[in-house]
């Protein structure tokens, strides 16, 4: 929604919004760009001037009382996916879709694309380092690139040319019951491409790949590009090798490749950006000098939430993710065992949605092993579920089965206090998840810097 903000506003148009009272990442760039919003929701928030008013696909209720008013004032009503969909059939446009990594690869691809100058707007689901922190990117209409998501199949309504798949699998239970119905909701989309379309998808992924499959048996017109470890052809990822602090890989296409991020699936979806990145320059007719985009790639700072370094000191280092899924979680303390090895891991994870705890249970039970010690918080309720059977209690007993050093912890501040009195020099202090506790991350450097 901020990116849309930032966007409309620098079309000309006059941005007002409102949300509920909560910090968030986003406000420093609304605020930035001379945006305000009001923290509460009321039938009194909509100007007389209003237009259009746009909702998160977050707040569908039609019961919500500015959606009620918008409709009694007869004011044009869109949701968040709506516009994405209306923004991709003006122009040629770019989907970049999966279950996990796509808003890195949204924001990568895009950084890619401002380093060679190309006339493209693109939206990013993050605040991207490269752009000052912001998640618009506002270089022209030639070509529209967004990130766009799974839950309720809101991806749908989006019309891309060219699709990029980093992961399918199961996820967002409270909507999906199954992994044939997620599935099902990918194929539908990647068979929305428009003809002679190109599907990237990574083939390190049995979803991807039956996604491939698949799309080929209903549209031999599309042209479908594997990337990663167990594709064939010019994006073929191997010889991967760990540095300290950097990952590197070897593809037939320009040979060897280099990131500063822990996460190998970060290195691998690089392969898929850079197909991406061919065929919009083949489309655009500008020759792209790869030297350059190899340079680029080892020197992109990434998105907030995402492996965030928020601060070293005394030896320690603190890092934020959004990881929330048990796979996620696996990869980046994977990632990170290996990057900062051997130095001793914290974790402080906040669960995101009930449903998705209790249906991952046992998944996130055994996700943490890479992890020496583990702290749980209460889980994370969101604007659609606001309570369940599951509880960071029992989640954190879960755990235990499978790790020795586990405790349930709900108040933040025993948290902070515990970590300034605990953490020791050459330790990882990580915060994990799709909550709020990216506050703990920060309240920590600030402590250990001397703050209160």
């Amino acid at each position: 929604m901020a990116s849309l903000a930032l966007l409309f506003a620098r079309l000309g148009n006059t941005i007002f919004g409102s949300d509920i009272p909560e910090v968030f990442y986003t406000d420093t760039m609304l605020r930035s760009q001379g945006i305000t919003w009001v923290e509460s929701f009321s039938a009194k928030n909509l100007p007389m001037s209003t237009d259009v008013l746009i909702y998160s696909d977050a707040w569908k209720d039609q019961n919500h009382p500015e959606i009620r008013e918008a409709k009694r004032r007869d004011i044009i009503l869109y949701s968040y996916s709506e516009v994405l969909g209306k923004l991709s059939m003006q122009t040629y446009s770019v989907a970049v879709a999966g279950v996990h990594g796509k808003t890195t690869t949204t924001a990568l691809l895009s950084f890619l694309c401002d380093t060679l100058s190309f006339p493209v707007t693109a939206i990013i689901g993050g605040a991207v380092k490269d752009f000052s922190n912001m998640s618009l990117l506002f270089h022209g209409t030639k070509c529209f690139i967004s990130e766009t998501c799974e839950y309720r199949k809101n991806f749908l309504l989006f019309h891309p040319d060219i699709l990029l798949v980093t992961s399918i699998e199961w996820d967002h239970t409270d909507f999906y019951k199954s992994y044939h119905d997620i599935f099902q909701a990918f194929l539908h989309y990647a068979l929305q491409l428009s003809f002679h379309g190109t599907l990237v998808y990574c083939a390190d992924n049995e979803g991807c790949v039956s996604l491939a499959q698949e799309c080929i048996k209903v549209r031999p017109d599309l042209l479908l590009v594997p990337y990663g470890q167990r594709a064939e052809g010019m994006y073929a990822v191997s010889n991967i090798k760990e540095e300290p602090r950097q990952l590197y890989m070897r593809m037939p296409f320009h040979g060897e490749w280099t990131i500063r991020h822990p996460a190998v699936h970060s290195l691998i979806n690089v392969a898929g950006t850079v197909a991406v990145l061919q065929v919009i320059g083949d489309r655009l007719q500008v020759k792209i000098s790869w030297e350059k985009i190899k340079k680029a790639i080892a020197r992109f700072q990434g998105v907030a939430r995402r492996h965030d370094v928020i601060g070293e000191i005394r030896g320690i280092t603190i890092i934020d993710d959004y990881a929330h899924h048990p796979t996620a979680i696996r990869n980046i303390l994977t990632g990170l065992r290996r990057f900062y090895h051997p130095r001793r891991v914290i974790v402080d994870f906040m669960s995101h949605t009930y449903s998705r705890t209790e249906s991952f249970l046992e998944d996130f039970a055994k996700s943490f092993q890479d992890a020496d010690e583990i702290i749980i918080n209460d889980i994370y309720s969101s604007a659609r579920e606001r309570k369940g059977e599951i509880n960071g209690k029992k989640l954190s007993e879960a755990i235990s089965q499978y790790h020795s050093c586990v405790r349930y912890e709900p108040s933040f501040q025993k948290i902070i206090q515990y970590a300034k009195s605990s953490l020791q020099e050459g330790d990882l202090f990580v915060t994990l998840g799709a909550g709020n506790n990216w506050e703990i991350a920060h309240a920590v450097y600030s402590v250990l810097r001397g703050g209160s």
